[in-house]
């Protein structure tokens, strides 16, 4: 059936309900019906290796982006940090893990011998056993702690997604699940091995180095949004302006208007993105999180700020517009904010309740409430992809919106019979990231 087909009839029978009921609604369903849809999405989000690769070489394996404002405070670069955090190489405890990933299709368990015949350091296996699992005693422990702490939640997964191995009385080695292995050491997950020692490190110094850190892997997402946009709209006819740009466009020496991080106009129609690094709290994750909470976290992605700054960038351009004698009913606009890997999910509650939340506002126009929406950088890739293969992203992305606003839309270009895939260059990258393994392999 799909799960946005579930969501439509679940939402129908919320329609149905008693007044009394709806007062405790949250997108049309039972708040904690809404909560836990959340969290069930969050949890069983899946894992693309090709983009996983590809993001741990620009996240990990190349230097910060030149707009990075913290380079001189951060003290290094990504791998510099994470060997001077753990004392072995990021390219070798990557390697452990892809190892893992791919053996554990067949066999989860790994007897000793298994990690000798790597043919990579000993300190940077033992270091990514001891970072990677936990001995059953030690894992029943830490479960039962996060199980009192989330109340119970069927989604408290933060001790497996940290230690996804189990290590045996025999020394063998047990994969709990073989994609937080993956996450584990290719994702956001690896950041705070590096945040936890620059913390250690600022204590002990007075230093401001695990911030710096954090404004440096936030400022990748915007970086690779605006090259992955560059790279789609900057053939033909149209055009990317980026915060900064849009500010000089429309702003004075005294003044500086509120924009997003990114415009592209194809034809008649603009495409507006605004990027928010913000990872799900842990109360949403766990399907915990009240109707005031999952509104607070619903402002934070998209309702408050970064609503008013797609807004106010749909005014300057209107009012350009008019000033230059042009209609400004002729324009349409599509306003989006991109998240982060392990940001808030799209889905048929979140879109109404957008919607609500907007319109109880009252700054924003039934346009804008209805055709807002969140993706992600993984959507963006493959509307790359399809731009690549002649496909008129702009139209898909109008389409989108009108036709089956609440579904994500990975979802809805899967379900318009359209394939889902990734560029070209992504899998050569992931290739060479995973020929970079090997060579380490080989000494």
């Amino acid at each position: 059936m799909g799960l946005d087909n579930i969501v439509r009839c679940l939402l129908g029978i919320g329609d149905e309900a008693s007044s009394t009921a709806r007062r405790d609604s949250w997108g049309g369903l039972p708040s904690g019906l809404a909560s836990e849809m959340i969290a069930n999405q969050q949890f069983n989000r899946s894992i693309d290796i090709g983009f996983q690769l590809a993001w741990v070489d620009r996240a990990w394996f190349q230097d910060w982006p030149m707009s990075s404002k913290s380079t001189q405070t951060v003290g290094g670069q990504p791998q510099e940090l994470f060997e001077e955090a753990t004392g072995v190489g990021l390219v070798d405890f990557a390697a452990v893990a892809m190892n893992l990933y791919v053996q554990a299709r067949r066999n989860i368990h790994f007897p000793p011998k298994f990690f000798e015949t790597l043919g990579l350091p000993k300190s940077a296996i033992a270091h990514f056993l001891e970072a990677t699992s936990l001995t059953v005693a030690e894992l029943r422990t830490r479960m039962d702690q996060e199980s009192f702490e989330s109340q119970g939640s069927l989604y408290a997964f933060d001790t497996v997604r940290r230690f996804p191995l189990v290590r045996l009385s025999t020394g063998a080695v047990l994969v709990l699940r073989v994609n937080f292995v993956v996450e584990r050491a290719l994702s956001e997950v690896t950041y705070f091995d590096v945040r936890q020692h620059l913390a250690a490190v600022d204590k002990r110094d007075g230093t401001r180095r695990e911030n710096a850190f954090i404004g440096c892997t936030n400022n990748v997402l915007e970086f690779e949004t605006g090259a992955t946009l560059k790279r789609v709209f900057s053939k033909g006819k149209g055009w990317v302006l980026t915060e900064l740009q849009l500010q000089k466009k429309f702003g004075s020496k005294t003044k500086t208007p509120s924009v997003c991080d990114f415009a592209i106009r194809r034809g008649n129609t603009w495409l507006l993105i605004e990027v928010t690094d913000r990872s799900v709290p842990r109360q949403v994750i766990f399907g915990r999180a009240a109707a005031t909470a999952l509104d607070a976290e619903l402002d934070r992605v998209l309702t408050d700020r970064k609503a008013s700054q797609l807004s106010s960038t749909i005014d300057l351009l209107q009012n350009e517009s008019a000033t230059n004698g042009r209609s400004a009913s002729q324009l349409a606009f599509i306003p989006l904010v991109l998240t982060a890997p392990g940001g808030l999910g799209w889905n048929a509650a979140v879109h109404r309740r957008v919607r609500e939340r907007l319109s109880e506002d009252g700054r924003f126009s039934d346009a804008f409430s209805s055709s807002v929406a969140l993706i992600t950088l993984k959507d963006l890739r493959i509307l790359e992809n399809l731009a690549d293969r002649g496909w008129d992203v702009i139209k898909l992305l109008r389409a989108w919106r009108e036709q089956a606003p609440g579904d994500a839309l990975d979802h809805y270009i899967l379900n318009s019979g359209i394939p889902l895939g990734a560029p070209e260059w992504e899998k050569r990258r992931a290739g060479q990231v995973i020929d970079k393994f090997i060579v380490r392999m080989r000494g």
